[in-house]
């Protein structure tokens, strides 16, 4: 396995173990701190996870064929 392949599946990984961290306290924030309620912290998301199912076969098309840094700027620019 080469040095890259190796830096690509820690940056994986990396980005694994942080979502694991966050999606839990998204859901406790949505629910408790917006009061929102458990059903509307359960939507919430849902549609989250539905756009990144929706988007990232594009995106990463998209960073194939142009590269990472201008797909970067225009979904900074987006959000």
């Amino acid at each position: 396995m080469g040095a890259a392949l190796r830096r690509i599946q820690l940056g994986s990984a990396l980005s694994a173990f942080g979502l694991g961290f966050t999606v839990p306290y998204l859901y406790v924030y949505v629910a408790q701190v917006r009061d929102l309620g458990a059903g509307t912290a359960g939507v919430v998301l849902a549609v989250f996870a539905m756009a990144a199912l929706a988007v990232l076969p594009f995106t990463g098309r998209a960073i194939d064929r142009r590269g990472p840094l201008p797909v970067l700027v225009v979904a900074a620019g987006l959000a």
